[in-house]
């Protein structure tokens, strides 16, 4: 190529780069790692709980974790790619994940979680906040939401927590995964859960949320990571931290509670067992507004399939318009026999 050539050819090359570094570099800011704040919540009584924010836009979405002695580690690895446009609040519930053990075991109850929440969103100076809670976390936006009904804008429930104490009973009564409860109960037997309770979480972990046990090994191991992100005390110490939350717990019964979240609501679940799809269906069906999402197949944990899905159907719920796949539920069912 003569050389006249080779530099009017370079000069082009060089202009075309120019326009292109601009939008490469646009391109790799959408991966830049996402603003991070962390804290603890001081608590009367002695008891600490830690938060971290994740992103930096001007609404805020408080995710309330499950188990119930799980702590918020799995949510923020599932839904943490939601702060690039919002800013999103995941925390520990009292005695669990990493906050401290309880000074008292009165403070593990279902009211106190609700008071906690209250107390967050007041030292963090929020107006108004979106709540989204998984398993256990559900009761507990089902209860600050009635209490402080002018603070919450919209709420998704993820695999929502059994409406009724009869219904707990109801799936008790469901077939189960007989080789893998034998499995469990052969490692109680050998004390697995005293004697290594890193280990024991990392198989088991499932089985604390019997009656509807997560068996799946794929599953199991790939939420074990998170799940079991604790110390071996803290591993050892979730079974009494359940006794005491379900000892306080009751019987409880919230049909004619749940018609009294009046804002949208959306209701996730994985459509693989439907017993639990029926219970998804008791909570969707008594909402003034709300719809029901079935996606994945995974009951309680359905992002585990269908993450791309499950976060872009919140994605668009919390930009306020529905999913195109959820929907409306007339007649709520009663029973696990009725999907």
């Amino acid at each position: 190529m003569p050389p006249a050539m080779l530099r009017h050819v370079t000069r082009a090359l060089r202009a075309i780069l120019l326009l292109l570094v601009p939008a490469l570099v646009v391109g790799c800011g959408d991966h830049r790692p996402l603003p991070v704040r962390e804290g603890w919540l001081a608590r009367p009584g002695g008891d600490s709980l830690p938060y971290r924010m994740v992103g930096g836009g001007p609404d805020t979405v408080v995710f309330v974790h499950g188990g119930p002695a799980f702590g918020a580690r799995y949510l923020e690895d599932a839904f943490e790619g939601l702060g690039d446009q919002r800013t999103l609040l995941f925390y520990d519930l009292r005695g669990r994940g990493r906050s401290p053990a309880v000074v008292t075991p009165d403070s593990l109850r279902l009211d106190v979680d609700v008071t906690d929440l209250e107390a967050l969103r007041e030292t963090l100076g929020l107006a108004r906040l979106t709540l989204v809670g998984h398993h256990w976390g559900t009761a507990v936006v089902l209860k600050y939401a009635l209490r402080y009904p002018g603070r919450v804008t919209r709420a998704a429930l993820l695999a929502p927590f059994p409406h009724k104490g009869q219904y707990m009973f109801e799936l008790i009564r469901q077939p189960h995964d007989t080789v893998a409860l034998a499995a469990h109960l052969r490692a109680r037997e050998a004390r697995a859960d005293t004697t290594d309770p890193p280990g024991y979480c990392r198989r088991f972990w499932g089985m604390a949320l019997s009656p509807i046990e997560v068996t799946d090994p794929a599953v199991i191991g790939r939420l074990a990571p998170a799940i079991c992100d604790a110390p071996p005390a803290a591993l050892l110490a979730r079974e009494g931290i359940q006794r005491q939350l379900f000892a306080t717990f009751g019987t409880w019964d919230w049909s004619d509670s749940i018609p009294g979240l009046t804002m949208p609501v959306l209701v996730v679940t994985g459509a693989g067992s439907p017993a639990l799809l029926a219970g998804a269906r008791a909570w969707a069906g008594r909402l003034p507004d709300g719809r029901l999402l079935a996606a994945g197949v995974t009951p309680l944990f359905p992002w585990v399939e269908d993450a791309p899905g499950i976060l872009a159907a919140l994605r668009e719920f919390l930009a306020g318009t529905w999913p195109p796949a959820a929907v409306p539920v007339a007649a709520p069912p009663d029973t696990a026999t009725n999907p």
